[in-house]
């Protein structure tokens, strides 16, 4: 019989750990919940508070799962934009989507 050898889950949560750094600890790990954003990330919080007040929702309600995982969507949209325009060098175009 061959043992076969496992990889070392430190390792792999190392690997993970990184992926989710990507992006300067905006997203989280994988959680019950499926929610994959930070909202309480310096950069985050200001947008989930202006898409509180778009969806005219009380600040201090909760949010509901639906209107959650619209607003994390917004969220990918604005990430692969950033990273598109990094790879294409194209700066102003990262300046301007971060002042909007």
């Amino acid at each position: 019989m061959e043992i076969q050898s496992q990889e070392n889950p430190m390792s792999a949560g190392l690997d993970l750990k990184s992926r989710y750094d990507t992006y300067g600890g905006i997203l989280m790990f994988p959680n019950k919940y499926g929610y994959r954003v930070n909202i309480t990330h310096p950069e985050i919080l200001p947008l989930w508070k202006r898409f509180y007040r778009w969806k005219g929702i009380p600040i201090h309600f909760p949010m509901s799962d639906a209107d959650r995982f619209e607003f994390e969507s917004y969220i990918f949209k604005m990430l692969e934009k950033r990273k598109k325009a990094a790879e294409s060098g194209d700066r102003a175009a990262t300046e301007k989507e971060d002042a909007t």
